[in-house]
């Protein structure tokens, strides 16, 4: 299964419990040493990767975590090829790409 992040990666939460965390920055440290496993703010249960995140994110019942699910976060890196929703949905149908320079 592929990661979404990488170690050292900043990422943006795309999901939450509660939904408190949205669109925080997070850098991943690295993976969770427990790795496949996290009981998360609600105790539900989750099964994935998981990564180790800094700073760490506020969750329901005040409690404080260190950790994420990879499946819950977005990388943000510099990228010079395809953007990856134009690569999923396609390009409009009037949209012209842009030359280089």
């Amino acid at each position: 299964m592929a990661l979404n992040c990488k170690q050292g990666d900043l990422a943006v939460v795309v999901r939450s419990s509660e939904g408190v965390n949205l669109g925080k920055i997070v850098r991943c440290i690295k993976q969770h040493p427990t790795y496949r496993t996290l009981t998360d703010f609600c105790g539900d249960f989750y099964e994935g990767h998981i990564w180790l995140i800094d700073p760490p994110l506020p969750g329901a019942g005040g409690f404080i975590t260190d950790a994420a699910p990879d499946a819950w976060l977005r990388p943000i890196r510099d990228n010079d090829g395809t953007d990856e929703m134009l690569r999923i949905a396609g390009l409009p149908r009037d949209h012209k790409q842009p030359t280089a320079a």
